[in-house]
Parts: structure tokens; C-alpha cells; sequence
């Protein structure tokens, strides 16, 4: 049916599922469906592709994913579209791109595709976030699926990139598998070497910072990373390539050849267009500086939905210059449940006694309550 009225999800009971898209469908106004092999007492996959407009999988692990679909091929319903919803697409030795190619779907009256939100579930939310989309049939049974998709995603101020099956998989070569493989090593490098990863922060300069927690974060989805970095078509090759890199490196350090290390640096860099570098190092810097600020203290508030209204960060900036604090960084953010966290960076000692007392108007005028020091390990 088009308009769809009802989205299914094969799986769930998955993260994703749970922290982004059922919310996302949900606050659209469509009714969500879903079957799990966690939940036996819920609906099966073929209640889920009977009842609904659309079908999305989401599905681990990713080799599980082609054959779950191709069962439900038989209880197909025309004018209905089904989306494939994670990481990789031609998963290696069990493609899903044949199955959103096959011709039998088509025939069906089946339109198919792929979503794949470039987000970690704990972020919950899509807005500003990468998202790659495809539509593979160069004969759509209906092409009002693709704008319908991609409208509800642009309305939440997603950033959509349409991109093939083909296309996908080489683009997600370098933005998953690859810092994946990194964040592993990383991650076994500090084991074996008995790294103390928290007092290394401690005194880890804020770049190092940003590299750690990109590791830390990949590291903690075990499940999803070692299912992208072994199903991924390019994951040999690139482990290979690896291999490659990492014996050359080792010959170069053993035999102190620093020009040899600067000159691979020199030459990766140059792969940057001059215009995208700039604004990279620019953010760095200005996330450098942002880290620096708060860690070198910071008052810190969060307030409820209902008290998240217009205005409230002036009524809050208010009472700081009442008291003649003067401010580092200020950041407010509205979270994903409508709620708002906000961070004033002070120059003085958080023990100052005007500090503390713009602190407590806050709490005790405007209703916040006080967020424990989260940039200071």
C-alpha cells in the first residue's frame, strides 16, 4: 500500500530498531510492527511481511539476512517495499544485494532497497547524520518509495546520500571497515602491551583523546564490528593490505627511516582536497579547544522537556553575568527526548564563590538539576 500505513521490522529487537528507527516511524505516524528470534511470544517474519507496507531487516548475524529474506519472498505482497537496514550489503559468501536485485521480488510488484544510518544506537537521534540509501531497481514498481523514504529522513535534518548497492559497500571500505580494524588493534595493542588506557587519557593531549574515544566506542560493539570487519566484501583485502603497511612500518622504525614514515604521511594527506581539509583541521581545532574549555571547568545543568522552552540558555547565560562570571565555552544541547544538557565553561575555579552561586539560582530559579563532571577523568 502507498501511502504506507503500517512499517515491519524483521529483527526487532535490535538496537537500531529500538533507539532509532521505531522512534522515527513512530513519531511520523505510522503504526510499527516487528518479530524477533528474542521475542518467540511475538510476531513471526511472515505475520510482519503479510501485515506490513514495508518491510525493513535488520538482522544479526548479517550472514542470517539473505536467507531470512529469500524465505519470505513466497508470502511477498505487491505494492509494498522492503529495505534492508544495516552495514554491509554484498556480505561476503551470502549477498544481500542479490536479494533487493531479485528479479522474482520485482515481479511480485515488490519494490526493494537499502537504509544504512552512519550512527551508533546510543546517539538517538539522525539529525545532521550521514545516511546512505538505494533504491537498486532501475524500473521501480512505484517511484514515489524513494521521496517518501528520503523525506521522512530530511525532515529531521538527516543527510542523504543516495548511492548504489555497489557504491555503498566501496564508501563504507573506508568510513566502517577500516577505523573497525583500527579501533580492534588498538584495542589489542593496549592489552598485550598492558597499557593503562585510563591514566593515559589523563594525560593525553586532546587529539589523542579524540582518537582514543573513537576506539573505545568501536570497541564496545563487539557484536556489530566483528560482523562488519569479517562479513564486509573488502575485509580480506584490506587485512591484507594491512599486513603490508604494518611490515613496511616495522622495517622503517627498526631502521630509523623518518623520511620514509613522513613521506607516506606527506602523500596520504595530499589525497585531501585542499578545500575539505581545511575545514577538517578547522573542526578539529575548534573540538580541541571545546574539550580543553570544559575539562578545564565546567558547570553543568539538565533540564527537563517541559522546562525546555525558548530562552531558557539566556535565563541560565543571565545569572553567570549577574555574578560577573566571565565564560569559556557554553554548549546546549536539546537531547533526543526533548530534554536539554547544558555545559557553561568558567575561566575561575568552579569553587568560586560567585560561581557557585549562579549555579545554585539555576537550580533552585530555573528547576535544573546538576550534571556530574563528565569531561575531567
Amino acid at each position: 500500500m502507498f501511502p504506507p500505513k503500517v512499517i515491519g521490522f524483521v529483527g526487532n529487537q535490535s538496537k537500531m530498531v529500538q533507539s532509532i528507527y521505531e522512534p522515527l516511524f513512530i513519531e511520523a505516524g505510522y503504526e510499527v510492527i516487528g518479530s524477533d528470534i528474542l521475542d518467540p511470544s511475538g510476531l513471526s517474519n511472515e505475520e510482519v511481511v503479510l501485515r506490513a507496507d514495508v518491510v525493513i531487516f535488520s538482522i544479526l548475524p548479517l550472514d542470517n539476512v539473505a536467507p531470512a529474506m529469500r524465505e519470505q519472498i513466497r508470502n511477498a505482497r505487491p505494492n509494498t517495499l522492503w529495505l534492508h537496514g544495516s552495514s554491509v550489503q554484498q556480505v561476503r559468501d551470502n549477498s544481500i544485494g542479490e536479494v533487493l536485485l531479485d528479479v522474482d521480488l520485482w515481479n511480485r510488484g515488490v519494490d526493494t532497497g537499502f537504509v544504512h544510518f552512519m550512527i551508533a544506537p546510543t546517539v538517538k537521534s539522525i539529525r545532521g547524520q550521514a545516511i546512505v540509501a538505494g533504491f537498486p531497481n532501475p524500473r521501480p514498481v512505484n517511484p514515489g518509495w524513494q521521496p517518501w523514504l528520503e523525506g521522512i529522513l530530511l525532515a529531521k535534518k538527516a543527510k542523504v546520500f543516495r548511492k548504489t548497492i555497489e557504491e555503498h559497500d566501496e564508501l563504507t571500505e573506508g568510513s566502517q571497515l577500516i577505523p573497525m580494524v583500527m579501533a580492534v588493534a588498538t584495542g589489542m595493542v593496549w592489552q598485550r602491551l598492558g597499557i593503562d588506557v585510563s591514566e593515559m587519557l589523563r594525560v593525553a593531549g586532546a587529539p589523542a583523546r579524540l582518537q582514543a574515544f573513537g576506539s573505545i566506542r568501536s570497541l564496545g560493539a563487539q557484536d556489530v564490528v566483528s560482523e562488519i570487519i569479517t562479513r564486509h566484501p573488502e575485509g580480506p583485502s584490506v587485512l591484507r593490505t594491512l599486513v603490508e603497511v604494518f611490515t613496511d612500518l616495522a622495517e622503517w622504525v627498526e631502521n630509523k627511516q623518518v623520511g620514509a614514515i613522513a613521506s607516506e604521511m606527506k602523500q596520504a594527506r595530499e589525497r585531501i582536497d585542499a578545500a575539505d581539509l581545511a575545514k577538517i583541521l578547522s573542526t578539529t581545532d575548534w573540538l580541541v579547544r571545546v574539550l580543553g574549555d570544559l575539562n578545564g571547568g565546567a558547570v553543568g545543568f539538565n533540564f527537563t522537556n517541559e522546562q525546555n522552552q525558548v530562552g531558557l540558555l539566556g535565563k541560565v547565560l543571565t545569572r553567570f553575568d549577574n555574578h560577573e562570571v566571565d565564560k569559556t565555552t557554553t554548549t546546549a544541547q536539546r537531547l533526543p527526548d526533548g530534554s536539554a544538557q547544558f555545559f557553561v565553561g568558567v575561566e575561575s575555579d568552579l569553587d568560586d564563590p560567585r560561581v557557585r552561586a549562579a549555579e545554585r539560582e539555576v537550580l533552585e530559579e530555573l528547576g535544573a538539576e546538576t550534571v556530574e563532571d563528565d569531561f575531567t577523568l
